[in-house]
């Protein structure tokens, strides 16, 4: 190539690069607005129900052009924003005013109110405003939700019934509670049964705050079958653990779970000699013994889980708890008057692993 050739060329890459320099300088320099707040979130923490609660969003004009805020919108017609409608020059400041109604509105809230701008990064952002209304009724409202007493310690309940409870699984519970006294609570718990978790979620609580006791209730820790009853203690003041007014009761009633057994299982079959017993006339002092016989008729052993009455003047005794198929058991029936007097009705219940 010649050299006037190779001059020539030199001055065209010359050309195409001053040609296309000042519109990529153009682009770089072009004016544009940016928008950045001080915060996206506003906690009121526990506010009254009083009116309106507000706020406000302070943000600042970051580039280099005049910010116009086109609209503002809120998730909820409870929440009413209010916007600058001049632009915002640069490095100037503006501030989003957020009034929220509390009326009619007890309880937590989370509401969004979006920002719109011609901000070139972010044309629209969302800020939120969150907190909890306090009821105008709100010592009402804590004796209704709360209506169980410990000191200054109120709760939703002192009997926690859990109904049946299948061996295999654990039952869950929770005791809402509430601090009325003016200062903090100290919690622990004290005789806390070996077949049960308790736990608080917070540990101290606060004037005013609320906290969850769970129970955790795992029946074969328990060792027994049917209805049962246990309690624990809260411990509210660490001089008195035992306090007879902080006693919590929790029922139960463990049953099997028999729900893997199929149709074509084999299975033990209960049978007794009679369903019904009479003991006649006995004396108000008199002691009377008799029997029944439980047979499995089944094809697998038979398991006695637990023999009892409903009253306390009945004793039981199997000799043996384990039935082969075909074999049977001799129950022994102990009534003590002990001065009971009248037509005396008394129920005997039997719990085996017959699924039926």
């Amino acid at each position: 190539m010649s050299e006037n050739k190779i001059n020539r060329l030199l001055y065209s890459l010359l050309g195409l690069y001053f040609a296309f320099s000042p519109g990529l300088l153009f682009a770089q320099s072009a004016p544009y607005a940016e928008i950045a707040f001080e915060k996206a979130v506003h906690d009121f923490g526990t506010i009254k129900e009083s009116g309106y609660a507000h706020c406000e969003f302070e943000f600042s004009n970051t580039g280099n052009a005049p910010l116009e805020i086109r609209r503002v919108t809120a998730s909820c017609g409870c929440t009413t924003p209010d916007y600058p409608k001049a632009p915002i020059a640069p490095g100037a400041k503006g501030t989003i005013k957020v009034a929220y109604n509390t009326i009619g509105r007890p309880g937590p809230f989370n509401k969004s109110i979006t920002v719109y701008s011609n901000a070139t990064a972010n044309p629209a952002i969302m800020l939120s405003i969150r907190g909890t209304v306090e009821s105008k009724n709100h010592e009402r409202d804590i004796e209704r939700l709360f209506p169980k007493t410990m000191g200054g310690l109120r709760l939703k309940r002192t009997i926690v019934p859990l109904g049946d409870v299948l061996i295999g699984s654990i039952k869950t519970e929770t005791i809402p509670v509430y601090n009325q006294n003016e200062a903090p609570i100290d919690l622990s718990f004290n005789k806390v049964p070996a077949h049960m978790r308790v736990v608080l979620s917070n540990t101290r609580l606060e004037h005013g705050n609320t906290g969850i006791i769970t129970i955790n209730y795992i029946p074969e820790e328990a060792k027994d079958f049917g209805p049962r009853q246990d309690f624990f203690y809260i411990v509210t003041d660490p001089k008195d653990k035992e306090n007879p007014a902080n006693k919590i009761i929790v029922s139960a009633n463990i049953k099997e779970d028999f729900s893997l057994i199929g149709p074509l299982d084999k299975i033990p079959r209960a049978s007794f000699s009679q369903t019904e017993i009479d003991l006649g006339k006995i004396s108000s002092s008199g002691k009377k013994t008799t029997e029944l016989i439980l047979k499995n008729l089944g094809e697998k052993p038979l398991l006695l889980r637990k023999a009892s009455a409903s009253c306390h003047c009945i004793s039981i005794k199997a000799d043996r708890k384990e039935i082969a198929p075909g074999k049977e058991s001799r129950l022994r029936i102990i009534f003590q008057a002990d001065k009971l007097i009248g037509n005396l009705h008394y129920t005997l219940e039997f719990i085996t692993n017959d699924p039926r």
